[in-house]
């Protein structure tokens, strides 16, 4: 089983058609905030926009953004009901064989909550998650996470807030 994401960012909005088109994706679930402002040249990402191109595209598009309204706490939202009826609407979706991507702004995963919290529950729920970088680069979730830890270890080191054992 395997769920896709993406990240529009400044993503030319044919490009972005055209990638989930390839990967057969028929389901956009979104997690962008309502209170997200776009740049104007970015109008066909405001959400009233977007259901509508995907829907004439054959693509259903959900807004799920309310699984993650409390990104200020981590812990807190993890143990939510929402959130964990979300991840389970997500796994309920792809079983029953759609292929999903979840959409958001940012269009690298390792900065986003596709590649910090949505990836690593829908991989504890043993799916395959790919993060979508462009039209033929895709990474997997352990992939972000190796990075992420990477990218840990080193601001921790330099700004000596962190220790390993044996590290000076």
């Amino acid at each position: 089983m395997i769920c896709y994401t993406i990240g529009h960012s400044d993503r030319n909005f044919t490009e972005f058609i055209k990638i989930i088109k390839s990967l057969n994706i028929d389901c956009i679930m979104d997690i962008r905030s309502d209170s997200l402002i776009l740049k104007p040249e970015l109008c066909q990402y405001f959400k009233h926009n977007l259901k509508l191109r995907l829907n004439m595209e054959g693509i259903n598009w959900i807004d799920i953004n309310e699984i993650i309204e409390e990104k200020k706490n981590i812990e807190f939202l993890l143990e939510s009901e929402k959130y964990n009826e979300g991840i389970n609407m997500i796994v309920d979706g792809i079983k029953r064989k759609h292929k999903i991507g979840i959409l958001s702004f940012e269009k690298d995963p390792s900065i986003c909550l596709r590649g910090l919290l949505l990836g690593r529950s829908l991989s504890e729920q043993g799916i395959h998650i790919m993060h979508i970088i462009d039209s033929n680069k895709y990474v997997s979730q352990s992939y972000i996470d190796d990075r992420i830890y990477e990218e840990y270890k080193k601001t921790n080191i330099k700004s000596n807030k962190f220790r390993y054992e044996g590290i000076v």
